[in-house]
């Protein structure tokens, strides 16, 4: 998948999610420290103005809410599970967990699966001020989008990233044991996630 922005400008990278059933899409911040993909969800009335619209899972016929059980953190009526990030830079979201058909658009080799993931209803700091929607989480957890789809056995439990540089911008994005370019030069981020 194509990496867009660059660190010199905007300060991350970005790459682009398609979430729901017609899709909806998203730019979202490439995290390899974070354990959740959120992006801003219909309601939220504590959310910057974004790149993209937010999402509405009404419009979605395959979104579904994650109900609360003894996994997750439940809303205060014991109803829907919820999630909360905190950062470095004071920055924080939390919101719902959903669960609806993800996917990495046509430039990808995975069709479309169903995954968890955040509507964030509350935004603050940098993630408020941003230009970018949300975060895709790619780091080690039950939320992680790379670990949901390794469990399902779609993907091998690897990921790549491959930056155009500070003053290029830009770059690729690989998710699991597909094909990749020859000349890409890989640095080991976890131990268990090795190409």
């Amino acid at each position: 998948m194509r990496l867009y922005d660059d660190l010199l400008i905007n300060g991350y990278y970005t790459t682009r999610l398609w979430i729901g059933t017609p899709p909806q899409m998203f730019a979202l911040i490439v995290d390899s420290g974070s354990t959740v993909t959120y992006v801003p969800c219909s309601d939220c009335e504590q959310c910057g103005k974004h790149q993209d619209p937010k999402f509405q899972p009404e419009l979605s016929s395959t979104y579904q809410p994650v109900k609360c059980n003894m996994d997750c953190n439940c809303d205060d009526d014991k109803e829907q599970c919820v999630y909360e990030r905190e950062y470095a830079e004071h920055s924080s979201s939390k919101g719902v967990l959903g669960e609806d058909l993800i996917s990495f658009g046509n430039e990808s080799q995975l069709t479309p699966q169903r995954a968890v993931f955040g509507c964030k209803t509350v935004e603050t700091g940098d993630l408020y001020s941003r230009r970018a929607d949300g975060i895709i989480g790619l780091g080690e957890g039950d939320l992680s989008l790379v670990d949901q789809l390794v469990d399902k056995g779609l993907i091998s439990n690897s990921f790549g990233l491959c930056y155009g540089g500070m003053d290029v911008g830009g770059g690729s994005m690989i998710v699991g044991g597909f094909d990749y370019p020859s000349d890409m030069i890989f640095t080991d981020s976890y131990p268990d996630r090795c190409i």
